[in-house]
């Protein structure tokens, strides 16, 4: 379908000029706009000047053809004819024929030297964007032809260069070829890597953010990948990678890091809500460079109406890579919920190691000593937990995700007389995945899942092993913690598995405010038999801040006859 634009010129209560361009595409008509734009001393003091308006009409076929060669149309004619639409209103309208397009008959593209063997290199070379036999557009030509060696570049072949370069066209017959051969020359590699400022850290400890090695392919991810580990660590408030590739030998590429080191102690209080929580004031300090040698320690307590908790963590840094480390940490929390009442300490040591890029598993050990109260059935259990994560998450933005994937697994388990009272096996797994759905519209899919195989007697299991349905993060329309499997009494008292899942779609009304509809479902169950499911459903506000979005969710139980709504409010991305 043909566009059409018109500009103007005018002056209040004067003679006024519009353009109208009719007879191309929206691709066309934005180049065509740009090259014939009206010159605005084509009027002046209110009058038109006619005889630059016959010299400007005379231009427009020319300039027009040539704005339209670049995408293929090398015979385009156009008819201007100026029309009085009043005594002071004229119309000067532009009639475009493009006439036939150029084709390309024939394409001679090719890499020479090593990266001829390269498979993302012969992928981006089989995906050019023209082929023959399609209308021959130079905007095409150079998107493929800056794609292929901007590739070639990254993956380490720095002298990578267009020995021949060139689009024959032939407009008599319509057809056009295109010559192109990349010279790759030598791959390079990585050399040493010298480090300048951030005297406080050791050597040792800086070289674990480098996402590469001395001899490794010198490839522009690996680049990027290092610079993201400085950023992402908060501790540089600037970092500079600069290749030497000047006074490479060999080969290999000296690399020189100039950073500057952020003050590395840094104290933090902060409000917030939660269904689990209540209203809570958060105090947090953290040091990250104990004894100068990166360790660092943290320190968070939160005091909220109901629960509290305080927690200190010692981590080890490790050299082998940025998230190798070792972990101790112990701590206390007070938990009071519509089901239970808990009190409970814990210690842990936890070793973690890098599985790839942005997954880390993890293997642990925590003792933890919990007092609990359910529907006046008061205990005291200790256990002896050893278990196994497996962590991945990639956030384009982790504080306003709106793409990205979250994926946990673990699995944990006790023996009654290994200092614990129980025995048991827990699996747990959780999944949360964000996806756009065109500019404005997101979507994010939630799961949570669990299982107990056990030997004891499940009233002897703590709350903090069992499980219960209900909440922000759960299913919203009940209250935290509030649905699952009952006693004969009709108590709450959770169990031994859980299925729970959220289908979420946002809507972005303004940069800095959307709306959300949703529906969650879940259910807590000790058996396959006995799996009562409930759902809610509700709508939504956001409101997107420099600490995370705001989410105001009303929801409705749609398992309850009520009418009633529940409010939901939370601060913050959580998971």
């Amino acid at each position: 379908m043909p566009f059409l634009v018109a500009s103007s010129i005018s002056i209040s209560h004067a003679e006024t000029l519009d353009l109208r361009i009719t007879g191309l595409n929206e691709a066309m008509l934005q180049n065509a706009e740009a090259t014939l734009d009206l010159p605005p001393g084509l009027v002046r003091d209110g009058v038109l000047n006619r005889r630059w308006l016959d010299h400007y009409r005379k231009q427009i076929p020319k300039r027009l053809a040539s704005a339209l060669e670049p995408f293929g149309f090398y015979h385009a004619t156009a008819k201007v004819e100026l029309r009085q639409n009043s005594p002071d209103h004229y119309l000067l309208l532009v009639e475009v024929d493009q006439g036939p397009p150029v084709i390309l008959r024939a394409a001679d593209i090719t890499v020479d030297g090593p990266a001829a063997t390269e498979t993302e290199v012969m992928e981006k070379l089989s995906r050019f964007p023209l082929k023959v036999g399609d209308v021959l557009r130079q905007d095409y030509y150079d998107t493929g032809k800056r794609e292929l060696r901007d590739t070639t570049l990254g993956l380490g072949y720095l002298t990578a260069e267009y020995s021949s370069h060139q689009i024959l066209i032939y407009p008599e017959d319509n057809i056009g070829d295109i010559d192109l051969e990349l010279v790759s020359g030598p791959q390079f590699h990585f050399g040493q890597t010298l480090f300048s400022g951030a005297d406080d850290y050791p050597t040792s400890f800086l070289r674990r953010f480098l996402a590469y090695r001395p001899g490794q392919t010198f490839t522009e991810a690996k680049q990027r990948q290092t610079r993201a580990n400085f950023q992402k660590s908060g501790r540089f408030q600037n970092y500079q990678l600069i290749p030497r590739t000047d006074i490479a030998e060999d080969g290999h590429v000296p690399v020189e890091i100039h950073l500057e080191s952020l003050p590395p102690k840094r104290f933090r209080t902060g409000i917030g809500y939660g269904d689990n929580s209540g209203p809570r004031l958060t105090v947090n300090f953290e040091h990250l460079n104990v004894f100068s040698r990166g360790h660092e320690f943290r320190s968070d307590m939160t005091l909220g109406q109901k629960s509290q908790s305080a927690q200190v963590k010692y981590i080890f840094p490790q050299e082998r890579h940025i998230d190798d480390a070792f972990a101790l940490s112990a701590g206390l929390q007070h938990e009071k919920t519509a089901s239970y009442e808990s009190e409970s300490l814990f210690s842990e040591g936890e070793q973690l190691f890098s599985l790839g890029e942005n997954r880390v598993g993890s293997v642990y050990l925590r003792f933890q000593q919990e007092r609990h109260d359910i529907y006046h059935d008061e205990e005291v259990s200790h256990l002896l937990l050893a278990g196994a994560r497996l962590v991945e998450r990639s956030f384009q933005d982790p504080v306003n995700p709106r793409r990205g994937y979250h994926y946990r697994l673990e699995m944990r388990g006790c023996a009654e007389g290994l200092l614990s009272d129980i025995s048991l096996l827990q699996m747990l797994a959780s999944s949360h995945v964000f996806r756009p759905l065109g500019k404005k519209f997101f979507l994010l899919f939630r799961f949570d899942g669990g299982y107990t195989i056990k030997e004891s007697p499940f009233d002897e299991l703590p709350p903090s092993l069992r499980f219960f349905v209900g909440g922000d993060n759960s299913v919203r329309g009940y209250a935290h913690k509030s649905e699952g499997p009952r006693d004969a009494d009709g108590n709450v008292i959770g169990g031994e598995g859980l299925l729970a899942a959220s289908l979420e779609l946002e809507r972005e009304i303004h940069k800095h405010w959307g709306v959300a509809a949703f529906y969650d479902i879940g259910s807590a169950f000790n058996s396959a038999r006995d799996m009562d499911f409930i759902s809610g459903a509700g709508v939504g506000l956001r409101i997107y801040t420099p600490i995370g979005p705001i989410k105001i969710d009303l929801a409705h139980p749609l398992e309850k006859d009520s009418r009633s709504l529940r409010l939901h409010l939370g601060i913050g991305f959580e998971l």
